[in-house]
């Protein structure tokens, strides 16, 4: 059994996840506001912000001066499941459990060389 607030960011991925799949389907807008503020933000660990920090002044990036989470956007949602979906045809539930893996405590933070315009990803490890 996963600690509560595991389970609360398991359950706000699979949420959101199916919120955004369904509006797709039915060819309806999320409200905007919603859509372009982020459904929630996940609190990066402390070891996170100084992986993402070093990783930063190591390629002679700019260090972000305040990083304490990433906003999950619908359009990030919507790219994953898009991508994801197309490329190896994994359903919405596999989709949100990928998400919700990939955001945690034990994530590891690292450069993502093969998509220049996304600077950093995290992979997930349980």
């Amino acid at each position: 059994m996963l600690p509560v607030g595991e389970a609360a960011l398991e359950s706000a991925f699979h949420e959101y996840t199916h919120l955004v799949h369904q509006s797709s389907l039915n060819n309806q807008s999320i409200e905007s506001e919603l859509w372009e503020t982020g459904f929630f933000t996940y609190l990066l660990t402390p070891k996170q912000i100084n992986v993402v920090k070093r990783s930063c002044r190591e390629q002679g990036w700019q260090e972000p001066e305040n990083i304490n989470g990433m906003t999950i956007k619908g359009e990030f949602v919507k790219h994953v499941i898009d991508a994801r979906t197309q490329k190896d045809g994994t359903s919405i539930n596999e989709i949100a459990a990928i998400l919700a893996i990939t955001f945690n405590k034990r994530s590891q933070i690292a450069l993502n060389d093969n998509h220049p315009k996304q600077a950093m990803t995290q992979r997930g490890i349980r």
